[in-house]
């Protein structure tokens, strides 16, 4: 007969002093919610698999039950639909201890549904009694106002109450193991009239209580606004409102077979990952996830409601090294609070959390121990993990991470914008953002009058936001566009305006030649940073960049490079207190579009050096990142060699379209 359980995990609150009235409403609800409801269900449950042996997981016991019902035992496939997220759970745990209200309603849903057992009786009303329990998780979860009245504790009391008397009807349980299964109920019920702050359930309590504040706090300024990326006197525009949903589909499979993009919280597995090239909007669809988590959008399906909590983080970030320093950086005040930011992990690990790992092609030695212990530490039912990254990097790091931690995913890729109509909704989402939600229509007139082939390098988001720059500060040369390779040089030239703009009352020096030695040397640090598959560089790094910078200005007046290094490069400002800031490119396709410049201006310019040192790599090196060829058996690794394949491809691709130079584009 299957134990129901007596884990740590399960011991009873015990009493202690106690807090204001609604922390203590809340705290009681909590409880009751994790710990009492838990605790009824697995009593329910383990009436259901009192035949069960103690050796035996779930899923052995089922298929016995099923062949002895002279049934097939479940398939894959069925078991992930009728198990959906805690399919795997139930294939390898033996009992529920650790299991919360939600997982237990699934497996004893699928008891009564799925097997069949001699004598059954209709267990209609007994699962209903079950769901009206999880239900009340729900409610208490996700409305406070809700768990702020007193009456919820005890309308939850009584809805255990009454699955206990349906189990004892539906077992034929004797009265006295009843009335001691309710004498137990109402005894660890009067043990929560006050506060114990040793309990993990505080902890829970307070996280619900103030946790949600504390996440809107820190994130919903840093990413409520986009800031364009090509502005002397920056711009901001509203996230929300320009943002465009993108369409998605599973891995590769048929493109005709597209999903919106919240149809991705559906899917079976734990872990999700959702690939696209550079510029495909990977990024600005996880900031609106949190932001649309922070403030649920009105009158639509708040896709969201089955979490409790979001964590979000992004992979370029090369500071932080620990799991409990994102916590710290996300609940700075409870942890400080508490004494410890470990207390409140283990907290936010007993709630229905969702990770969100943004960029993990932007992995480094530092991010890539907190995506481990992410991984690691989520192994639990109510935890999901999101991952965005570009497409070569799933089979080359990522999926072997993933079979490490031996979690399981689903990866989707988001669908590029290839149809006008698309991209006409995109651009006019951006003119009446920029226009005061009085547009014109001029943008779009523009892009419509391109040929085919000139909109074909605009089916990425980013490449629209770019031509929402180019029409605002250099629509002139829009008009000129007859081919797809006019649109880079354009760029450039946009670039050269916006940082002449910022020099040219402050030099005596020619501003051509100055605005060339820059765009050389941020164009050598774009290819350095690409070459070691970097990002981003520190606050020192910054400041080398800074100081080779140096111009004559006029006079006694004082410059800071910074000023004009703004144009092209962004602050990432640090989430937590004493850690310096990081830069990086505005987008790594633009760190690419400079990177590819400066090598066109060492070959026009006359240099006599091969491309591949040019590039920075090896002969070799670089002729098997371009044949996208891995690396023989046994041979050296060079320390420069590109990390992402295709990358010397792209590079290649992108000087043809510019420069006819006087020899062979070759490696």
């Amino acid at each position: 007969m299957a134990s129901a359980g007596s884990s740590a995990s399960c011991t009873p609150p015990a009493p202690a002093g106690g807090l204001p009235g609604s922390m203590e409403t809340i705290y009681r609800s909590v409880v009751g919610n994790l710990h009492l409801s838990p605790k009824i269900m697995r009593f329910v449950l383990s009436k259901e698999c009192q035949d069960k042996r103690d050796d035996e997981t779930y899923r052995q016991y089922m298929d016995r039950l099923r062949t002895e019902a002279g049934q097939e035992h479940f398939t894959n496939k069925e078991w992930k639909q009728a198990f959906s997220f805690n399919a795997k759970t139930f294939e390898t745990v033996k009992n529920s201890d650790e299991q919360d209200v939600t997982a237990i309603h699934c497996l004893l849903k699928n008891l009564y549904t799925k097997v069949s057992k001699v004598g059954r009786k209709d267990h209609a009303e007994l699962l209903k009694k079950l769901t009206d329990v999880k239900d009340w998780r729900n409610t208490a979860f996700h409305n406070l106002q809700a768990v702020h009245n007193d009456s919820n504790f005890s309308d939850l009391k009584a809805a255990l109450v009454d699955l206990i008397d349906e189990a004892g009807r539906f077992y034929s349980l004797p009265p006295v193991e009843i009335d001691a299964k309710k004498w137990e109920l109402e005894n660890e019920s009067m043990n929560l009239v006050a506060l114990n702050k040793e309990s993990i359930y505080y902890w829970c309590s307070r996280l619900l209580m103030s946790g949600k504040e504390a996440v809107r706090h820190l994130w919903e300024e840093r990413l409520s606004s986009e800031e364009l990326l090509l502005n002397s006197n920056p711009i901001k525009v509203k996230r929300l409102d320009v943002f465009h949903a993108p369409q998605i589909k599973t891995g590769p499979c048929d493109e005709e077979k597209v999903l919106p993009y919240i149809k991705i919280f559906e899917t079976f597995e734990e872990i999700l990952v959702v690939t696209g090239v550079a510029g495909a909007g990977k990024t600005t669809l996880v900031k609106n996830i949190v932001l649309q988590f922070i403030n649920p959008p009105q009158g639509v399906d708040d896709y969201l409601s089955s979490f409790d909590q979001f964590i979000f983080f992004e992979c370029r970030d090369r500071t932080t090294e620990k799991l409990s320093d994102i916590i710290k950086d996300h609940f700075n005040d409870l942890c400080n609070e508490l004494g410890h930011q470990v207390h409140v992990l283990d907290a936010i690990l007993r709630l229905r959390v969702l990770f969100i790992i943004d960029g993990f092609d932007e992995v480094n030695k530092n991010s890539l121990k907190v995506v481990n212990e992410i991984l690691k530490k989520t192994w639990r039912r109510n935890c999901r993990v999101l991952i965005t990254t570009r497409p070569h990097v799933v089979e080359k790091k990522l999926a072997p991470l993933l079979r490490r931690c031996d979690v399981s995913s689903t990866q989707y890729e988001i669908l590029p914008l290839k149809k006008l109509a698309d991209q006409l909704v995109f651009l006019r989402r951006y003119e009446a953002a920029l226009s005061g939600d009085t547009p014109t229509g001029e943008m779009t007139r523009s892009f419509e009058s391109l040929s085919e082939d000139v909109r074909s390098q605009f089916l990425e988001p980013i490449n629209l936001v770019h031509f929402c720059e180019m029409h605002k500060h250099l629509p002139e040369e829009i008009s000129t566009w007859r081919s797809p390779g006019d649109v880079a040089p354009s760029k450039l030239r946009l670039y050269r305006k916006l940082i002449s703009a910022k020099l040219v009352d402050w030099i005596d020096e020619d501003l051509d030649v100055l605005v060339d030695d820059m765009f050389a040397l941020v164009g050598a640090e774009a290819l350095e940073l690409l070459r070691d598959n970097v990002v981003t560089f520190s606050e020192t790094e910054f400041g080398a960049i800074k100081r080779r910078c140096q111009v004559k200005l006029k006079g006694d007046d004082k410059f800071d490079p910074e000023v004009v290094l703004s144009v092209v490069l962004k602050e990432h400002k640090p989430l937590g207190l004493n850690r310096s800031s990081s830069y990086q490119f505005k987008h790594k396709s633009e760190q690419e579009m400079f990177a590819g410049h400066y090598i066109v201006q060492r070959i026009v310019g006359g240099s006599d050096d091969p491309l591949y040192s040019i590039l920075g790599v090896t002969k070799e090196g670089m002729r098997r990142s371009v044949d996208r060829n891995q690396r023989p058996p046994g041979a050296p690794a060079d320390v420069r060699e590109m990390a992402e394949p295709g990358l010397w491809s792209r590079l290649l691709e992108w000087l043809r379209r510019l420069v006819k130079p006087r020899r062979p584009l070759e490696p």
